[in-house]
């Protein structure tokens, strides 16, 4: 299995790619989530490690959920900032 997005990602294999979202959210992506924790506090201290595991673990693709929607929390939106700072193609 593989997806191609965009046509930009010469089909990714499926086993290499990840989502990053929330203790609440595991459910909605199966076996390619990876939760960064259930709150700000959590996500903010998680965030580099994580990057840092699925890079040694050769993950190729990930895709991050916003966790800065609407009236969210400045630091929320800071965090994403960083995650939009670390990618290397950014899409929405």
């Amino acid at each position: 299995d593989c997806i191609n997005i965009n046509n930009e990602y010469p089909c990714t294999d499926m086993g290499k790619l990840r989502v990053l979202t929330t203790d609440q959210n595991m459910d909605k992506y199966g076996a390619y989530a990876v939760s960064l924790g259930a709150n700000e506090e959590a996500i903010g201290k998680n965030l580099f490690r994580t990057l840092r595991d699925l890079d040694e673990q050769g993950v190729e693709l990930i895709f991050c959920e916003n966790f800065a929607q609407g009236d969210e929390s400045e630091f929320l939106k800071a965090v994403m900032n960083r995650i939009k700072k670390a990618a290397s193609n950014i899409e929405y």
